[in-house]
């Protein structure tokens, strides 16, 4: 049996929702910059948003990932999901309701898009090489938060997270292995770490916004989704203090939700979320396309020649 070597870090039961009869228009957002030029041949979602073996545990790594099968990831973790998201994000639309656990499902999956992602890897690396006091303040606060490190005195977190930083900048596979783990630990359902993350989601009020009264469509990624902040920067995942998350999951249809909008869905334990229909029009849904361009690897994708020309032109005026 041949083993997948195509990855997927944009999973194809996602992109699938924005195909026109099997096709995607892209835009290779490099090119368009670079040259000036607009480019958007239609491509299957199969051809776009892959890595040769990029989750294939080939080459020493940290935490005793070399445990695990060599596609541990790519065969038992990641590709669990294909089956079930369309049937949950068609329910979701139908009914602007879920249940409790296809609510889980939802998302795990939305952080699964964002620590499955190569720019996960490209910011990691990024805040490391770049603002080492910011990403120490951040390690530290996310320890302290922590249950399994509450107890540990703070000079001590402070010398484990030098360490780690130093071993960071020193050995490029330590990042990797960050990504790796953090993807296996989300899969587990009762990880400290995904159960922090379905709480900082799911206890907001979720707004699918509906743009079948514009003439543009939504757009989105090869890193979908993001957040801005409350002093209107745009981030690739923020979920406290002052946020609105976006995130495409159609053409058609883009979730959207805020910190300033609770419903405690989760801490309660509710059996149903429901979800408030929100009709936009064109200038709105531009504005979410122009946003889903920044945070990208290379490409923007949509199910249609005029909402990428638009967005490609958009792009080319405030570059």
């Amino acid at each position: 049996m041949n083993k997948p070597k195509k990855h997927h870090f944009v999973p194809e039961c996602y992109l699938k929702q924005f195909a026109n009869d099997s096709k995607l228009y892209c835009s290779n957002l490099e090119i368009l910059k670079t040259y000036n030029k607009l480019n958007n041949p239609p491509k299957e979602p199969g051809q776009v948003c892959y890595e040769i073996d990029f989750y294939t545990i080939n080459e020493p790594l940290e935490y005793d990932l070399n445990n695990f099968d060599d596609l541990h990831v790519e065969s038992n973790v990641l590709h669990s999901s294909e089956n079930r998201y369309r049937k949950i994000i068609n329910k979701l639309i139908d009914l602007k309701e879920l249940c409790f656990e296809d609510s889980i499902f939802l998302s795990d999956f939305l952080i699964q898009l964002k620590q499955r992602n190569p720019y996960f890897l490209k910011n990691s690396v990024n805040n490391f090489s770049n603002n080492s006091i910011k990403a120490k303040t951040n390690m530290l606060n996310k320890l302290k938060e922590d249950i399994r490190f509450r107890h540990l005195p703070k000079a001590l977190l402070i010398y484990e997270i030098e360490k780690k930083m130093y071993e960071m900048k020193s050995n490029k596979n330590i990042i990797r292995s960050i990504q790796l783990k953090g993807i296996i630990d989300k899969a587990n359902p009762h990880s400290y770490s995904i159960e922090k993350f379905r709480k900082a989601i799911l206890d907001y009020q979720f707004i699918l916004l509906d743009s079948s009264d514009s003439k543009f469509n939504f757009i989105t990624s090869d890193n979908p989704g993001f957040a801005i902040s409350s002093n209107g920067n745009i981030e690739n995942t923020k979920f406290k203090e002052g946020f609105t998350y976006f995130l495409p999951i159609t053409s058609k249809y883009c979730l959207k939700f805020s910190d300033s909008n609770l419903d405690n869905f989760y801490t309660k334990k509710s059996k149903i979320k429901y979800f408030i229909s929100e009709k936009v029009q064109d200038t709105e849904v531009q504005i979410i396309n122009m946003n889903s361009s920044i945070l990208v690897n290379k490409i923007i994708i949509s199910d249609n020649l005029e909402t990428i020309i638009n967005t490609q032109e958009s792009i080319l005026q405030t570059s």
